[in-house]
C-alpha cells in the first residue's frame, strides 16, 4: 500500500491500535519524511512510553543488519509496542562503488526475506530514505507486507513540477508559522523562494530565523528578509555554531574556514564554540532535573506554556548560585548562563537541537575544547588543523 504524505493524517485517524502495519518505508524529500515519521511514530506509541519502546539506527554510520533483525524478533519488556527505525537508508538506491554495491545487495537481500516471513506481533520496522528505486525487491517487499509514504517532490522544471514545488513551501511556511502566530508577506516568500530555492531544509532554516529575528512582530516583509541576509552575511558566528548544534560537520568546517579567511582568530572561533557547547549542556542539566517537562516532539505553544515557566525559574536559581560563589557576577555572565533570556522561540530551538546530544557528549566536549583552549595558547601545531580534527572527533553524527 502506498500513501501520499499529504494524506497519512486521514490514514492514521482511521487506524486502531491493532492495525498498525508490522513495517513503513517513508521516502522522498527529509524534511516531509521526518515530519511524517514523527507523526506515526506518535500514533503508534504513546508519549510516556516512546523512550523505551522506540529506538532510531542511523544507516549514515555503520551497522549490523544482524542486531536490527534480534531487536525485531524479539518482544519488548518494557511494552506492548516496540519501534526500531532504520533511518535514511540507502540500500533504496545505487551504492557509490561496486563494493557498496555488492554490501548494499547482501544487506537487501536479507531484509527484503526477513520481512517477508515477518516478525514478533507488536513490533515495529519504519524505513526511511531520501531515494527509492521502485524495481527494488525490498520495496516490493515491504509495499507487499506493510504501507509505504510517499513524500518525494519532484525537483522539475516544467510548469506542473514548480507548481507542486510553490505549494510544498508554501504549507511548510504555513506549518512553521502557524505555531508562531505569525505571517509572511507575498512578497517576502518570493524574497525568500528566490534565496534558497526549492530546498525544504535550507527554506525552513531561514524561515526559522526570521522569526527570531522578527521578535515580536506579527508579520515578515520583504525588508526582514533583506536584513536577515545582510545579517548572516556579517554574522557567521552563528552560522558555524548552528553546524555545531545540528552535528553538522561539513558546514561546521565550512564556516572555520570561511572565519579564518576573513581574520578572525582561531581562539575567538574556539570560544564561540565552547559557549554553544555550554548553554547545550545548561540546556540538557536542565531536562536531567526536570524529567516530567520537555518532551521531544513539543510543539512551540507547549513549549511556552510547559516549559517557559519552569525555564525562567531555573535560569534564576542558577543566577543565584553564582551570586553565592562570585557576589561580583555581572549581567553579561548572567547571560552567558541564561537558557531563554525571556526569549522563548531561541530557548525552543536550542531545546530541540539538545536531543542531537548526550548529557555524556556535551560533558566530554567541553572539556576537550577548553583542554584545546590552553593547547592553542601553548602549542606550536598549525590552530588550524587542530581545531579542524577536534570538530570532526566530537561532532560527526553517531548511530
Amino acid at each position: 500500500m502506498i500513501i501520499d504524505y499529504k494524506k497519512l493524517e486521514e490514514y492514521l485517524k482511521k487506524l486502531t491500535t491493532d492495525k498498525y502495519a508490522p513495517v513503513y518505508l517513508i521516502y522522498g524529500e527529509n524534511q516531509l519524511f521526518k515530519r511524517s515519521l514523527n507523526k506515526l511514530i506518535e500514533k503508534i506509541v504513546p508519549e510516556n512510553g516512546k523512550e523505551l519502546s522506540c529506538e532510531h539506527i542511523n544507516c549514515s554510520e555503520p551497522f549490523d543488519i544482524f542486531e536490527v533483525i534480534s531487536k525485531l524478533s524479539a518482544y519488548s519488556m518494557f511494552s506492548a509496542k516496540k519501534i526500531i527505525v532504520l533511518g535514511e537508508i540507502n540500500l533504496l538506491g545505487a551504492g557509490e562503488s561496486q563494493n557498496d554495491i555488492k554490501q548494499d545487495s547482501d544487506t537487501e537481500s536479507i531484509l527484503t526475506d526477513f520481512i517477508a516471513k515477518g516478525f514478533c506481533k507488536g513490533n515495529h520496522f519504519i524505513i526511511t530514505a531520501e531515494t527509492i528505486d521502485k524495481r527494488k525487491k525490498l520495496f516490493k517487499a515491504i509495499n507487499n507486507a506493510g504501507v509505504i509514504i510517499d513524500c518525494f517532490i519532484s525537483k522539475g522544471t516544467n510548469y506542473a513540477d514548480k507548481k507542486i514545488q510553490d505549494q510544498t513551501l508554501l504549507d511548510v511556511a504555513d506549518n512553521i508559522l502557524s505555531n508562531m502566530g505569525k505571517k509572511l508577506t507575498k512578497e517576502a516568500y518570493k524574497n525568500l523562494y528566490g534565496l534558497t530555492g526549492f530546498d525544504l531544509a535550507t527554506f525552513s532554516d531561514h524561515l526559522k530565523k526570521l522569526i527570531i529575528f522578527t521578535a515580536d512582530k506579527a508579520e515578515i516583509t520583504a525588508a526582514d528578509v533583506k536584513a536577515l541576509v545582510n545579517r548572516t552575511k556579517k554574522d557567521p558566528i552563528y552560522e558555524l555554531t548552528n553546524a555545531i548544534s545540528e552535528k553538522d560537520v561539513k558546514s561546521a568546517l565550512f564556516y572555520i574556514d570561511s572565519l579564518l579567511n576573513s581574520g578572525f582568530h582561531t581562539l575567538q572561533i574556539l570560544m564561540a564554540i565552547i559557549n554553544q557547547v555550554r548553554k547545550l549542556l545548561i540546556v540538557k542539566n536542565f531536562i536531567q532535573e526536570n524529567k516530567t517537562v520537555w518532551k521531544t516532539g513539543l510543539t512551540y505553544n507547549q513549549f511556552q506554556k510547559s516549559v517557559m515557566p519552569a525555564i525562567t525559574d531555573y535560569d534564576q536559581k542558577l543566577y543565584q548560585a553564582f551570586l553565592q560563589i562570585d557576589p561580583n557576577t555581572e549581567d553579561k555572565k548572567k547571560s552567558s548562563l541564561s537558557i531563554a533570556q525571556n526569549r522563548a522561540y531561541p530557548a525552543y530551538q536550542i531545546f530541540m537541537k539538545s536531543d542531537n546530544f548526550t548529557i555524556e557528549e556535551l560533558i566530554k566536549a567541553f572539556e576537550y575544547l577548553t583542554g584545546l583552549d590552553f593547547n592553542l595558547k601553548s602549542r606550536s601545531s598549525n590552530p588550524k588543523i587542530m581545531l579542524q580534527q577536534t570538530i570532526i572527533s566530537l561532532f560527526s553524527k553517531t548511530r
